[in-house]
């Protein structure tokens, strides 16, 4: 925890800061604006225009936000350069493929998990996973999997794909005699790639757990502390 140094000011939210391999560089999440849409519920918002922005009784009210992007500097702050993502991209996660991200995007799609590169041109876009409920990527270290969590339903689970888009599969799976069902949330990847750990609150409250990179011998860690999660 010594060393402290600023190495970024702007007047922008800034926020999820991670680390490019080679630890020359970070990406990091920004706002880049301002959302206007017609929220009819369920998480859906509609574009600001007819016929969604009808007066009441008829249109949806009217909700604003931030909107996100991506950014990348060096280790000391220079080196500026923003990234080609799809709209409200948030927690970003280096690869050896590129820079994994999530994103809630807008009502023309573009929502889950996506790839870009740390280049510049808007041609650096791709989809991995495209579903609205697929957030927080982790990139396995020199490997081909990324792992996310996944809301299903009433509650979070941690899945895994391929960078590619192929071989998606549920790492954790429901209890289905808890009520209510567990989260289990945030996972990230062991240096060597062969482990996951992940939050999860199973036994009542926040702990961390870890897997083998299938989903099996799924164990708590013996970290007794006190973990708050609250889904950002």
């Amino acid at each position: 925890g010594a060393g402290e140094r600023r190495i970024l000011v702007r007047g922008e939210l800034l926020r999820s800061p991670a680390w490019s391999p080679d630890g020359q560089k970070i990406a990091f999440s920004h706002v880049t604006g301002e959302n206007r849409c017609r929220y009819a519920g369920y998480i859906i918002c509609f574009p600001d225009k007819f016929p969604y922005n009808l007066p009441a009784p008829y249109g949806l009210p009217l909700v604003t936000n931030d909107s996100w992007g991506l950014a990348r500097v060096d280790v000391n702050g220079g080196s500026y350069q923003d990234l080609a993502t799809q709209p409200n991209a948030i927690t970003p996660s280096w690869s050896s493929h590129g820079i994994l991200y999530g994103s809630s995007a807008d009502f023309y799609g573009g929502a889950g998990i996506h790839l870009t590169q740390d280049a510049a041109g808007d041609n650096q876009k791709a989809a991995v996973a495209s579903e609205l409920r697929y957030q927080d990527p982790a990139g396995q270290i020199d490997g081909d999997r990324v792992v996310f969590q996944s809301q299903e339903k009433d509650h979070w689970e941690v899945f895994a794909v391929n960078v590619d888009g192929s071989g998606l599969a549920a790492l954790t799976h429901p209890d289905n005699l808890a009520s209510p069902l567990p989260h289990n949330v945030s996972p990230a990847w062991s240096p060597d790639g062969r482990n996951v750990v992940f939050l999860s609150n199973r036994t009542g409250e926040w702990r961390l757990w870890v897997m083998d990179a299938g989903g099996s011998n799924q164990r708590q860690l013996p970290v007794e502390i006190t973990i708050e999660y609250n889904y950002q």
